[in-house]
């Protein structure tokens, strides 16, 4: 008989891994946190679905993400307690999710942690990656002599759930908020931007400790979005013009990584910011 506790408990990859605590989700469309057999410390992340519907080294290669900043993949495969199931493992960063934070940070701050992630972002623009699904539950971090300092970002949970099988219309989603751009959640064609719109949703969430766009639940904040019916922002007028910039619906008015990325350098030294 199963463990009625499965997942937890479950292993992958010949016992390498062992799957140990579920963070969100559930058994067909879960985050858990898990170990690694081999090694002496830290942890894994085992996002765990429904079955792919592509090869397992197809998935592996095209979320593989080898770029400075972004955890490494381990493995994708099944659950060897119930291989319709399957997983993916990454190495979860050191410190913590910066959505774990029980308080927002200082303008000067948040901008200064946009711009740590938004160098991952450049990096990985060069490396033909780009991370559309970028949102605060998945940018670990560091406090650090009063600093909140990027550690490393885990973004393959969504787009790995996304190649499964369509989970029951009754399974909740993975994520409370809404951070992806909305070419991104109809499905479109890559715009190129997505992951401006995302880190944008990022630093507005890092400014206020909220999600961007209204709405206490996934479906209200998607209707928000839709509308484009941003929560006030409250903070400085500059850091107010760079989020309604990188927060545009239409990606053609969106700012450019590069545009962002130069306002970001701007705002972090700016009189106007504290």
């Amino acid at each position: 008989m199963m463990d009625p506790r499965f997942p937890i408990g479950a292993s992958l990859a010949d016992g390498a891994f062992v799957v140990e605590e579920r963070i969100r989700g559930e058994v067909t469309r879960g985050l858990y946190r898990g170990r690694d057999r081999a090694a002496s410390s830290g942890s894994v992340l085992v996002t765990i679905g429904t079955g792919q519907q592509r090869p397992f080294r197809d998935t592996a290669r095209d979320l593989s993400l080898p770029v400075d900043g972004i955890a490494r993949l381990r493995h994708v495969g099944p659950l060897a307690e119930d291989p319709s199931f399957h997983a993916l493992v990454e190495d979860e960063p050191a410190g913590a999710p910066s959505s774990e934070r029980a308080r927002r940070l200082a303008p000067r701050a948040a901008v200064s942690l946009a711009l740590e992630v938004g160098r991952v972002l450049v990096n990985a623009r060069a490396a033909r990656w780009e991370l559309p699904h970028l949102r605060p539950e998945l940018v670990y971090v560091l406090e650090q002599g009063g600093r909140v300092k990027m550690t490393a970002i885990a973004p393959r949970a969504e787009p790995f759930l996304a190649g499964a099988a369509p989970a029951s219309p009754g399974v909740p989603p993975l994520f409370e908020a809404i951070y992806a751009a909305p070419e991104v959640l109809a499905l479109a064609p890559p715009s190129g931007k997505a992951d401006v719109f995302a880190l944008c949703g990022c630093l507005a969430y890092w400014a206020t400790g909220e999600p961007p766009f209204q709405g206490d639940t996934p479906l209200g904040q998607l209707t928000a979005l839709h509308k484009g019916a941003r929560r006030p922002f409250g903070g400085p007028a500059e850091l107010a013009a760079v989020l309604a910039a990188g927060l545009e619906l239409d990606p053609a008015r969106r700012l450019t990584l590069s545009a962002l990325m130069e306002e970001l350098a701007r705002l972090v030294v700016s009189e106007g910011l504290r």
